[in-house]
C-alpha cells in the first residue's frame, strides 16, 4: 500500500468508510471451500479489527483534543498481528488454521502447569486465589480434557534441537512475527511501523515521550495528543484495515477492491494505491 498525507479530519472520514464497507460485508462472509476452521477465523480476526477501529473511532469523536494515542496504538499493534497471521495462515489456509486452533491446546496446557507451579506460593494474599482457580477453572474434569487435548497436538508442536533434545514450538507456527511478515511480503510495514506500536505496547522511554510537553523552555506533562500523532495514527489504521479487507474479498471472493478504492478517494484530495 501507498500511503501519503492527509489530514487528520481527512483520515478520519477514511477510516469511518472503511468500518463501513467491512461491516456491511460481514454478513456476505460464507464457509470457505477449505473448511470451517479456515473461516471462523477469518470471521473472528474480522470482528476483532471492526471492533477495534470502533472504539478508535469513538474516543476520537467523543474527545478529539485529548485522543488516547498510547491506547489506541496497542490496539493498532493488535491489528496488525492479525493482519499478518491472516495472510500468512491464506498462504496454507487448511493446515496453517488448523494448527492454530490446535495450540489452544497447548496454551491451555501451559496454563494450568503455571498455575501448578504456584500453589505452593509463600505470598498468602495469592496462595489461595492460586489454589481456588485450580480447585474452580482447572477442576479434576477440565484437567483430564486439557490433558487429553495436548496429548492429541503435542508432537505437531515439537522439534529435535541441535543437541538432539525435544523441544516445543515458542508460538504455533514456530516462526516470529517478523518472519510470517517477510514471507507475506510486509517487511516494509514490519520495519517502519511495528516498532513504533510495540514501543507503546511494552512502555519503552517512548511511551513516556507522548505525555511530556515543552513549552518556552518549561516542562509539563499532559494527556492532550499532538496532531501528527493522531493523523498518523489513522492513517495506519486505515492503511491496516484496507490490507485486511482486501484480503478478506479475495479469499471469500468478496467485491471489495472498488468500495475500499472509493473509501480513500470521494471527496478527498487524496489517491490510495491498494
Amino acid at each position: 500500500m501507498t500511503l501519503r498525507a492527509a489530514k487528520t479530519a481527512d483520515y478520519v472520514k477514511i477510516v469511518s468508510r472503511l468500518h463501513s464497507v467491512g461491516t456491511q460485508k460481514s454478513p456476505e462472509i460464507h464457509d470457505h471451500p477449505v473448511g470451517w476452521e479456515y473461516s471462523s477465523l477469518m470471521r473472528c480476526f474480522l470482528l476483532h479489527i471492526l471492533t477495534s477501529v470502533e472504539i478508535m473511532l469513538k474516543l476520537y469523536q467523543d474527545s478529539p483534543d485529548y485522543f488516547p494515542v498510547t491506547n489506541a496504538y496497542i490496539l493498532l499493534r493488535s491489528m496488525f498481528e492479525l493482519n499478518i497471521t491472516a495472510r500468512y495462515i491464506s498462504q496454507d489456509p487448511r493446515r496453517r488454521s488448523t494448527a492454530y486452533i490446535d495450540y489452544g491446546c497447548v496454551l491451555s496446557r501451559r496454563r494450568f502447569e503455571k498455575h501448578l507451579k504456584h500453589r505452593n506460593t509463600k505470598r498468602e494474599e495469592w496462595r489461595d486465589l492460586v489454589r481456588a482457580m485450580l480447585s474452580y477453572e482447572f477442576n479434576p474434569k477440565r484437567r483430564q480434557e486439557i490433558s487429553q487435548n495436548y496429548e492429541k497436538v503435542r508432537q505437531k508442536f515439537e522439534f529435535v534441537d541441535k543437541k538432539g533434545r525435544v523441544r516445543q514450538f515458542p508460538n504455533w507456527a514456530n516462526k516470529s512475527l517478523r518472519q510470517m511478515a517477510n514471507e507475506v511480503d510486509h517487511d516494509l510495514e514490519y520495519d517502519l511501523l511495528y516498532s513504533k506500536y510495540s514501543d507503546i505496547t511494552h512502555g519503552t522511554v517512548r511511551l513516556a515521550d507522548r505525555f511530556l510537553k515543552i513549552r518556552h523552555r518549561r516542562m509539563s506533562w499532559s494527556t492532550g495528543s499532538q496532531e501528527p500523532d493522531v493523523a498518523f495514527l489513522f492513517r495506519d489504521v486505515g492503511g491496516i484495515l484496507s490490507c485486511f479487507l482486501l484480503l478478506l474479498g479475495r479469499q471469500f471472493r468478496l467485491q471489495l477492491d472498488e468500495d475500499i478504492k472509493k473509501c480513500w478517494t470521494d471527496d478527498i484530495d487524496y489517491i490510495y494505491i491498494g
